[in-house]
């Protein structure tokens, strides 16, 4: 069927999954991927997005107060300008030919870095740059974070060549290749240079390819029906990305929520296979849980 291989090229696994398999430190890379099932995999990515996770830090006062910004402004980040801010990267990679889903990627890497402690110790790194505590008031230092985290995330995710110069360039001068450098720096040793995690659109990839097979009805399952689900899988995930609310939730419960989603209002799908498709997608679930128990 064309749609399994149209997601799943490397060993059963997308290629992307297969270099966080092989590249992410809480997963064991000894293990060939040849040897792992597609089940493996999920249930590796489930247990690595828990250390992938961030807390509420637009809610959360402790880095700063009011009190603490230098000029009085009381304007702290918002969901609003995250927001503006993403789509902006949306608009980038458009332009740039290049895939969408290195946006959620670099959404995942600012998000932790800005709720992670270790930021306020990243400054010797970037004494020219910016105060860490700063940044939460700072929209365009913000966006900074974002520019470096995509450049990042394409160097991850991309097989074509993207230097610093070409990103730098990407922002119409608004920042040099000297700003973006020493960010990166800030963001690889406040996280440990834990860069790769699952996103929802992996995770969801992965739960499709386990469940479709479980589906009775499989003379259904043409390219036309599959590539539609395929299809709000990955719009719906993206539009995630955008709001922040969602995206402090671990991308499995995305991947599921957008599947079920999907399913319910596809209208290419018979009653009978929908209800199928809903009973195999808790059948994965019911099997990783027993897994990672």
């Amino acid at each position: 069927m064309d749609f399994k291989v149209t997601i799943c090229v490397y060993f059963n696994i997308p290629p992307s999954i297969a270099r966080l398999v092989h590249s992410n430190h809480d997963v064991d890379v000894r293990i060939a991927p040849q040897l792992m099932t597609t089940m493996d995999v999920l249930c590796a990515m489930m247990e690595c997005e828990i250390t992938h996770s961030f807390r509420d830090y637009l809610s959360n006062d402790d880095c700063i107060s009011d009190n603490d910004h230098e000029d009085g402004s009381s304007h702290k980040l918002t969901a609003e300008d995250r927001e503006q801010i993403v789509d902006w990267c949306y608009s980038v990679v458009d332009v740039l030919q290049l895939a969408r889903s290195n946006v959620a990627v670099a959404m995942s890497i600012a998000d932790r870095f800005m709720s992670n402690p270790n930021r306020l110790l990243v400054c010797q790194f970037t004494p020219s740059l910016f105060s860490p505590q700063e940044i939460m008031y700072d929209r365009t230092m913000f966006q900074l974070l974002a520019v470096s985290a995509l450049y990042i995330a394409i160097k991850i995710n991309e097989q074509v060549i993207f230097s610093v110069e070409q990103c730098a360039k990407a922002t119409h001068g608004m920042y040099t290749v000297k700003d973006i450098e020493a960010m990166e720096r800030a963001i690889l040793e406040c996280l440990s240079w834990k860069v790769s995690g699952p996103t929802a659109l992996e995770v969801g990839y992965i739960v499709l390819e386990l469940a479709t097979p479980h589906v009775q009805d499989v003379s259904e399952l043409n390219n036309e029906l599959m590539g539609s689900i395929v299809e709000d899988l990955a719009f719906q995930t993206e539009s995630a990305v955008r709001d922040y609310h969602l995206a402090t939730q671990r991308p499995s419960t995305i991947a599921i929520m957008v599947l079920i989603n999907a399913i319910k209002h596809n209208e290419i799908m018979s009653k009978t296979v929908r209800q199928h498709y809903l009973n195999a997608l808790l059948n994965v679930l019911e099997q990783c849980k027993t897994r990672n128990l």
